[in-house]
């Protein structure tokens, strides 16, 4: 493999691809339990190929490759301890709400209109049940396994993984398809979801 990547710069990228691919599928399969080794994962690789690279081939290219990814692994777990206010969180949702364009159709009785904070760490999602009348609601026994299902979805969903590990509170809000009043409420609070 040393005569491989001396050989040409081609080549020598061609390695680094099939590493950073491998270490990426290892990567992902990880990421469903534990996001943080997800990406040390991907970072290490990335950064022990380039330093070996960069040591058979001595270009300063390689080497800085490594200290990128080093740097970006650093990054990456220095941002996960920043802990979340409620400015913070402001800012991030907003970010959300600009970059998807709302309301948005979920599916056809379901339509997700807002996203915002509130004080206390929340985060409150408004939807539009289309199906739903004025003045009616949905019926109480139903509302336990609609709970659940929230639950189920959060603790799921890794990309909400700073949130939940700041404590945040996930508000759902479900209106008449006149949003006249509420159908049902659910708050969703960290000991639901961990």
């Amino acid at each position: 493999m040393t005569e491989f990547i001396a050989s040409s710069f081609w080549k020598a990228t061609l390695v680094l691809g099939i590493v950073a691919t491998v270490a990426g599928i290892i990567a992902a399969l990880v990421k469903r339990k534990n996001e943080i080794i997800s990406v040390i994962i991907i970072s290490v690789a990335a950064t022990a190929i380039c330093l070996y690279i960069w040591q058979i081939r001595e270009g300063t290219y390689w080497l800085i490759l490594a200290i990128l990814s080093s740097l970006g692994l650093i990054i990456k777990l220095l941002a996960r301890k920043i802990p979340i206010t409620d400015e913070s969180l402001a800012s991030e949702v907003a970010a959300w709400t600009i970059q998807s364009t709302l309301p948005r159709y979920i599916n056809t009785n379901m339509r997700l209109d807002s996203i915002k904070t509130q004080p206390c760490k929340k985060i409150v999602y408004s939807y539009t049940v289309l199906n739903v009348e004025s003045g009616q609601t949905i019926p109480s026994d139903a509302k336990p396994s609609i709970r659940q299902s929230l639950i189920d979805d959060l603790k799921k969903d890794t990309s909400f993984f700073r949130f939940k590990k700041n404590d945040v509170i996930f508000v759902y809000k479900y209106m008449d398809k006149e949003q006249q009043g509420i159908v049902a409420e659910f708050e969703i609070i960290p000991s639901d979801y961990k």
